[in-house]
This record gives structure tokens, sequence and C-alpha cells, in this order.
């Protein structure tokens, strides 16, 4: 079996690269997206360049609606989504391992087999089902109702459409920003909510808390990663407590998940888009300047 570091290595290395898998394909995605809805717009009466104002036009506008459910959950992304989705039984694996390395072996507790089924279920839904269409659909349908309505210009509307779906030079387009966020989140809440229901029948008291450092990473998680801590330094962070620095009022810290407290802070950790993870560990691996940072806290004696 490889090494406890080359775990922890292939544990974080998938946090970042297995959503980005699936960013990466729906970003080409949407280049294809975009072309597809455009080829619709020659369905609308225009003159000059400028969409009539006519039945017609909003019968059209119609048609192409219905064709938009289609075109953003298409067979070749539904097909990606079910690969990210099994993904999560993978690092369920890798955790599995981690847990033996760590403490020998593990009875892993139904309950976190049952969550992971649940978590890949949210996932689908959120990136295949209502939430995904609620965010691609129904935006441009809005875009395309008031181009006819308003009997906007052809270029300008394309432009908005463009900007919606791609983006431009400064922003990110919704759709990429949506996914980002639902990708990074639901893979890593699941990859440590599952290691905090067998941490919690395990009874272990210390965590490492993993990951790496990147250009955007936030203060929070950039002060803890690659030191150990016990279980009640970090139940005191959902508490707002024991922030330092980080803190930017009240007890919160930048990018911080509404609802994070002493018990969701194992799933939620540092907040929108963390892909760090708290890996319990044993306490004889802990080295004397974590556990002397607890007993100054008076978490242990």
């Amino acid at each position: 079996m490889p090494s406890f570091e080359a775990l922890v290595k292939e544990k974080s290395t998938r946090l970042e690269e297995i959503p980005l898998e699936l960013q990466t394909f729906a970003q080409k995605q949407e280049k294809k997206i975009l072309k597809d809805i455009i080829s619709q717009l020659d369905k609308l009466e225009k003159v000059n360049g400028q969409i009539k104002i006519n039945n017609a036009n909003l019968r059209a506008i119609a048609d192409i609606s219905d064709e938009l459910k289609t075109i953003f959950v298409n067979k070749d992304y539904l097909k990606a989504v079910k690969q990210f989705a099994s993904e999560f039984d993978t690092q369920a694996t890798v955790n599995n391992k981690l847990f033996e390395k760590g403490f020998g072996s593990v009875d892993v507790p139904l309950a976190s087999k049952e969550y992971i089924d649940i978590a890949k279920q949210n996932a689908v839904d959120a990136l295949a089902g209502e939430p995904y269409k609620t965010i691609t659909v129904k935006p441009i349908q809005g875009i395309l109702e008031n181009a006819v309505v308003n009997g906007a210009n052809i270029t300008d509307t394309i432009n908005s459409l463009e900007t919606f779906i791609l983006g431009d030079e400064e922003t990110v387009g919704q759709i990429g920003k949506y996914l980002k966020q639902i990708t990074n989140d639901s893979f890593a809440i699941a990859d440590r909510s599952y290691t905090s229901i067998v941490s919690e029948d395990l009874g272990n008291d210390w965590f490492y808390f993993s990951g790496t450092v990147v250009k955007n990473t936030r203060c929070f998680c950039e002060q803890r990663v690659g030191n150990y801590y016990h279980y009640k330094e970090i139940e005191s962070w959902g508490n707002g407590e024991n922030l330092g620095s980080c803190d930017i009022g009240g007890g919160v810290w930048a990018g911080e998940i509404d609802g994070t407290n002493e018990s969701t802070i194992y799933s939620y950790l540092g907040g929108y888009n963390c892909l760090h993870s708290l890996i319990p560990v044993s306490e004889f691996v802990v080295p004397e300047s974590d556990k002397e940072r607890a007993r100054n806290l008076g978490y242990i004696e």
C-alpha cells in the first residue's frame, strides 16, 4: 500500500482535478451551445438587423426555449456528469486506505456508504436537474424574450448571450461560475463528510489539515494547511473562535459558508470552493508543537 504521504497527495490532487475535469469539459461544451443557440436565431424574422416584434417571432422563441433543455442537458454532458458522480466512490476508497494506514483495519460504517450515494444523487441533480436548468435555460429564455418584445438588434442579442454563457475579459460566464462552485463544493464536501462520519465512528481526537496552497487560497486555509488540530480546536472555528487575523468581524472569515458551526465545520471547512480536507490521524503522529498549542488553549492536559 502507498505511504500515508502518498495517499494524502492522491486525495488532495483528486479534490482539485476531478471537479476541474468536468469544468473543462463543460467549458468546451459552452462554445458549442452558444453556436447552437445562435443558429436557432435564424428562425426569427428581422428587418435591417432588428428583430421584428410579432407573433411569429414569439412562437419561434417558445420553440427555441424548448430546444434549450436538450441543448444544455445533452447526451455527452450527462455522460460527463455521471462520470463525475462515480468519482465520489473512488474518493471514498482513497479515504478508506488512509484510515487503514492510520488506524489499521477499519470497519467503515454503513452510514458513510449511504451518505456517498445521497451525495452523488444530489450532485447529479444540481448539475443536470432543475437547479442547472434554472441557471442556464431560464436566463437565456429571458434574454430571447426581451429581445423579441423590445425589437432588439440581433448583434446585441448575440453579444448578450455570449457574455452570459462564456463571460468576457473581466468576468466568468454565469454557467461556468455555477459549475465551478457546484463541482468543487459537492465533491469536497462529500469527501469531508464521509471522513467525518468514519472519524466519529473511530472516536479519534486529532486531524491533519491537508491540501495545497494556491494563488487564491483564503486566509483561513492558508494559515492551517499542513498542521494537526485537536477536534475541540476545529469545532471552535465553527463557533467563530481562534480565527486570528482571518477574522473579518464577528467571528467570520472570508468565504465562510452560511450555517457553519461546531458540527458542520467538518463538512464545510474553509468555505465555498474550499478543496482542503481534515484527515483523522492517531495522536502518536501529532507533532509536539501542535499538542502544545492545544494545551495552551485548554483542550488537552
